[in-house]
């Protein structure tokens, strides 16, 4: 029994976050379609996101939203690559991507006018029609309550390749100015089986961010207790494979190829946000 408030009622429960929907897509694949879609929407009022989630339905690979202040293309949905990109990613999410909620007063910015890029991987292995609805939603905050704007910085080993058995693979990522860290998200494919993310501080002092397994049908994001790094300070992400097949496994954009990859989430926005190898 809940205990009862001092007027003698149970307590009323929390009130859950307030979501509204920042951007969707409806899809269909054919059976054994792999494809890429992406929907431009242009945004038509200022948004503060602090807190937001992913729904993605089956067939989904992955998720990004990306932001650019100018939009390069018109609105509505096109088939694309994943080389088809905006300026900023701000989301990043694959099957089973926990939702996330940024520190006090920081936020994801989107301007009215701005042009937003959902970015969807779709896969149907099966013999029969796959529909989908896919969507981000969002928690805003008020402009009075923004503390700093944040981003994402996707950390990505262009160079791997997993030959058949067990190996790992590893990159680096240094930043070219003081920031803080508030969340991360490791992201590889089938064969993927561990994630270790490592920060290096220039001036002494490891911290190991994550050292787990992986589970591609559970793709987490993992909030951290902010994190301030300095320039030269660099993160270490370590990825282990499991590749049961007689042949390499290359990076690329399939879910037959593979990735390493780490999306930092960070404030304030600004700067690089590719950090390639």
């Amino acid at each position: 029994m809940a205990p009862l408030s001092d007027a003698g009622t149970p307590p009323l429960p929390a009130a859950e976050p307030s979501y509204q929907e920042i951007i969707a897509s409806d899809w269909e694949l054919a059976p054994g379609d792999e494809i890429y879609l992406c929907l431009r929407k242009t945004a038509d009022a200022d948004l503060l996101i602090h807190q937001f989630r992913t729904l993605l339905p089956p067939g989904t690979h992955h998720l990004g939203l990306y932001v650019s202040p100018t939009p390069d293309k018109q609105d509505g949905m096109i088939d694309c690559s994943l080389l088809e990109t905006g300026a900023h990613l701000i989301v990043g999410a694959g099957p089973g991507s926990s939702e996330l909620s940024l520190p006090p007063g920081v936020a994801l910015r989107i301007n009215k006018g701005d042009q937003l890029l959902l970015q969807l991987h779709l896969l149907n292995p099966s013999d029969a029609p796959l529909p989908g609805h896919s969507v981000v939603q969002g928690v805003l905050l008020p402009e009075e309550a923004l503390k700093a704007e944040a981003d994402v910085v996707a950390a990505q080993l262009l160079t791997l390749v997993v030959p058949p058995g067990q190996t790992r693979a590893a990159g680096r990522c240094t930043f070219d100015r003081a920031q803080t860290l508030i969340a991360f998200g490791p992201h590889m494919h089938e064969t993927g089986r561990h994630a270790k993310i490592v920060l290096h501080r220039a001036n002494g002092g490891d911290q190991v961010l994550r050292d787990g397994d992986f589970d591609f049908s559970e793709q987490r994001r993992y909030p951290l207790d902010p994190v301030e790094v300095a320039a030269g300070d660099y993160v270490d992400y370590e990825c282990s494979f499991e590749n049961t097949t007689n042949g390499t496994i290359y990076w690329g954009q399939s879910a037959s190829d593979e990735m390493c990859l780490v999306n930092l989430y960070r404030f304030p926005a600004g700067g690089e946000t590719l950090c390639l190898l």
